[in-house]
């Protein structure tokens, strides 16, 4: 949702005055712009695709030589050349060493004011930075440009009502409820002091040391470490010796290395295990009575009449977006819509940085990463974006005030605060509109509710 809001949110500041210019056919205009940098010129406005537009301009040396002369001046007040202090080298001889210098200084401080002004008088928006693909600059004869510009496609609703639709229905089981609320237990465990020897499950704070030939190894690992008796350990049947000891003890053995220690040297040697029990823990698991008072509860019906209502929501999410996910698919797939491709690309890479970011935070290879899958679900996210806008103005729907005091009360709510003014710049208007236009196409389509299967239903998959 937040992605399509996103594209959503792109449609509604452009898509009005991108679509009426794309409307046009090829326009061409003579003399139609005067001001202090430049006396006339001839441009012509060509439409190349749904999302890309040509701009072709023409203008009399005599027009630009004090811009471009402009240009000359500002270089030759930096530069100075063997035999001349700066600002003194004769004008000739900047032309012929920095033209290029000065054609793009002048291209940098002229081309964005034509192009303004074109574009204002045309009313085109732009949604990437126009690029320039041609100019001539030639002293004596008419300077040529060429821009070229991405806007937004024309939109042409097809069929979005009367979709053909499918909401699958979860129920929330008791077996469900008790799945989560052990693992709500579980999650909460401590560690607590234990007395006695140590037992499977337990924790033990040990101090070790391994020695081959009477010399100490050095294992790669902390000396001093906390053992899950029973669980996970790079030292596989390390915990197992520990079985029966408790604080204080001391105890020596022979161990054999697993062949895929991390340490190469030591794979399938037998080294003898010095160890000290410093101190030995039992997990403690809460039971839902304490889980709830620690929560502020009355007691676990509480708790429990809670947790399933809130099941229950993440449900009927999971409903809902299963049949936004149906009509994204069904309208992209009725509806032939160009996005620009330079926007596309720009978001892609926005998402792409972000997924390496997190990829490298997990230890991954970012490299791995497929760009074409980046940038086919930019596009589709676009075209859903634009189409939903265009649903939405032809419509008319609208995000009101009483949605937004709506949304606001509902993140007022969810996180405790009481002042309006402190979440007001958090409602996202987009993802409202979004989700109203959602509510229209799923009111007028033919929609039909189907189980989920028992067989395959988990409380994994509920809360996924």
């Amino acid at each position: 949702m937040a992605e399509l809001a996103d594209a959503l949110a792109l449609g509604a500041s452009a898509f009005g005055r991108a679509s009426s210019t794309l409307a046009r056919d090829t326009k061409i205009r003579r003399n139609p712009l005067k001001g202090n940098y430049m006396q006339e010129i001839n441009y012509k406005v060509d439409r190349k695709s749904d999302s890309l537009i040509e701009i072709k301009s023409s203008h009399p040396w005599e027009s630009v030589k004090s811009e471009i002369d402009k240009s000359y001046l500002k270089i030759k007040s930096m530069v100075a050349l063997p035999g001349f202090r700066k600002g003194k080298v004769p004008m000739d001889t900047i032309k012929s060493r920095y033209s290029a210098e000065a054609e793009s200084d002048f291209m940098e401080s002229f081309a964005p004011k034509l192009l303004k002004d074109i574009l204002e008088k045309e009313d085109i928006t732009p949604v990437t930075t126009p690029g320039i693909t041609d100019f001539s600059i030639e002293e004596g004869k008419p300077f040529e440009l060429t821009l070229q510009v991405e806007v937004l496609p024309e939109v042409q609703l097809k069929k979005y009502k009367k979709l053909k639709l499918t909401k699958t229905i979860y129920e929330i089981s008791d077996e469900d409820l008790e799945k989560t609320l052990n693992g709500l237990c579980e999650r909460n465990a401590s560690l607590k002091p234990k007395e006695g020897v140590a037992e499977e499950g337990d924790f033990a704070v040990v101090e070790f040391k391994a020695f081959r030939d009477g010399r100490e190894v050095d294992l790669g690992m902390p000396l001093l470490r906390l053992v899950e008796i029973g669980g996970f350990d790079p030292l596989p049947g390390f915990d197992a010796e520990l079985i029966g000891m408790k604080p204080g003890d001391k105890k020596e053995f022979d161990y054999e290395f697993q062949e895929d220690f991390s340490r190469e040297e030591l794979r399938g040697k037998i080294a003898l295990f010095k160890v000290l029990l410093k101190d030995l823990k039992s997990r403690k698991i809460p039971d839902v009575e304490e889980i709830a008072a620690s929560m502020g509860l009355k007691d676990a019906k509480e708790l429990r009449k809670n947790m399933k209502e809130n099941l229950q929501r993440q449900a009927d999410q999971r409903s809902r977006s299963g049949l936004e996910t149906q009509i994204i698919e069904e309208i992209l797939a009725n509806h032939d819509l160009e996005v620009p491709e330079g926007l596309a690309k720009e978001d892609a890479a926005r998402r792409m940085k972000d997924a390496a970011t997190y990829v490298e935070k997990q230890g991954g290879d970012p490299s791995v990463l497929d760009e074409k899958l980046f940038l086919d679900k930019a596009k589709d996210d676009i075209k859903a974006g634009l189409l939903l806008k265009e649903i939405a103005e032809v419509e008319e729907i609208e995000v009101t005030d009483d949605d937004v005091k709506a949304e606001e009360d509902q993140i007022m709510e969810a996180y405790g605060i009481k002042e309006r003014e402190q979440v007001s710049p958090y409602v996202d208007k987009s993802a409202l509109l979004a989700a109203k236009v959602f509510d229209f196409i799923i009111e007028k389509a033919k929609v039909k509710e189907e189980k989920f299967s028992e067989d395959k239903k988990t409380a994994e998959n509920i809360d996924g």
